[in-house]
């Protein structure tokens, strides 16, 4: 896994960090997220949000701790062809890296 070492400022409340998974030199996923934060979006090599991950919700709208996250795959286009555990994997890993869980 390489780390882009692009930062783009979010609104003057920190920057958005950039993660590149780089397979054979071409990128095939590109992860963004804010740093100390559990909410990912991860994006296939087309730039097609694949997969994106939230702090879980009960039905009342109440957060649960910030280690408990819900992780939505899309339906339909690259995300088809997406492997899960990949994904899965690539959000824990970035997630310890970033000591958000």
């Amino acid at each position: 896994m390489k780390k882009g070492g692009q930062q783009e400022q979010n609104g003057g409340a920190g920057g958005a960090v950039a993660t590149a998974c780089v397979v054979g030199g071409d990128v095939v996923y590109r992860i963004d997220g804010a740093p100390r934060k559990s909410e990912f979006r991860i994006s296939g090599p087309d730039g097609e949000v694949v997969a994106e991950t939230k702090r879980k919700q009960t039905e009342a709208g109440v957060a649960l701790g910030e280690d408990v996250l819900s992780l939505t795959v899309t339906v339909g286009g690259a995300s088809a062809h997406a492997d899960r555990l990949l994904l899965v994997g690539l959000v824990v890993v970035c997630g310890l890296l970033a000591r958000c869980i």
